[in-house]
């Protein structure tokens, strides 16, 4: 069973593709973000996860394995900003 999508989704997706961040290379400070979050949570893999409409596309992670995107169907980070958002 998929979620409906939220009302607010294309206004996301337009704000996500305005940024023009999607499949660019990667970044220093996007980096030691995750590195510093994955440092004050005590987890193995930490990552920056964008969702456009057709895949989840990682910005800067840790403890994956060079993955920088995946299909989405449907994705954890989709159905979690459905349900708080």
């Amino acid at each position: 069973m998929r979620a409906d999508l939220h009302p607010l989704n294309a206004e996301r997706l337009d704000t996500l593709h305005g940024f023009d961040i999607l499949d660019t290379p990667e970044e220093t400070e996007f980096n030691e973000i995750v590195e510093l979050a994955s440092q004050i949570c005590g987890t193995p893999i930490s990552l920056i996860s964008l969702v456009d409409e057709d895949r989840q596309w990682f910005k800067a992670s840790v403890g994956l394995n060079d993955q920088k995107h995946r299909l989405k169907s449907p994705s954890v980070p989709t159905q979690s900003w459905k349900a708080t958002f």
